[in-house]
């Protein structure tokens, strides 16, 4: 009897927690934590260190850097099912910037690599409307982000403020 006790109890201790789930490997994955203050200060840390990053290469490798660092934060606030809306708002920032480059790639100049990332340019008459697309771009993520509930300590319009 003891035995069949011991093996129930050491069953129930090698489940998953509520809220989580078996990953490859055999790792526990997926917490759904909900809002921290830590996981909005990372978000807004890493959009105002990558936007600055970004600030150090010319006009025309700008939009491929803001769209890494875009995507680069959405991709970690997904891991959170809580900033969903934040991670949709980003990625879209990101793919509206990816369409841009794309219509507007420059083939004759180089990329350029800077702290491990590449980036492409575009063409220099195109920086105008680029520059537009993207500031389009971020009001619309913004108004997305402000009108988004979140647990109401404002994690959404301290992520849309650093967007802006």
């Amino acid at each position: 009897m003891r035995l069949l006790l011991s093996l129930v109890l050491a069953l129930f201790a090698a489940l998953p927690a509520p809220g989580f789930a078996w990953g490859d490997g055999g790792q526990i994955v997926g917490a759904n934590k909900g809002f921290s203050r830590s996981t909005t200060a990372q978000a807004v840390r890493n959009l105002t260190e990558g936007v600055a990053t970004c600030h150090e290469l010319g006009w025309t490798y700008r939009y491929d850097c803001y769209s890494k660092t875009y995507g680069k934060v959405a991709r970690d606030l997904e891991r959170n099912p809580a900033y969903a809306e934040a991670a949709n708002a980003l990625r879209e920032v990101e793919t509206r910037l990816n369409e841009t480059i794309d219509r507007n790639v420059d083939p004759t100049k180089p990329r350029v690599r800077q702290r491990g990332q590449t980036y492409r340019a575009i063409r220099g008459d195109s920086v105008p409307q680029a520059k537009k697309e993207f500031l389009s771009a971020l009001d619309d993520a913004e108004t997305r982000l402000l009108r988004s509930p979140d647990d109401g300590d404002a994690h959404f319009a301290r992520i849309a403020q650093a967007i802006n």
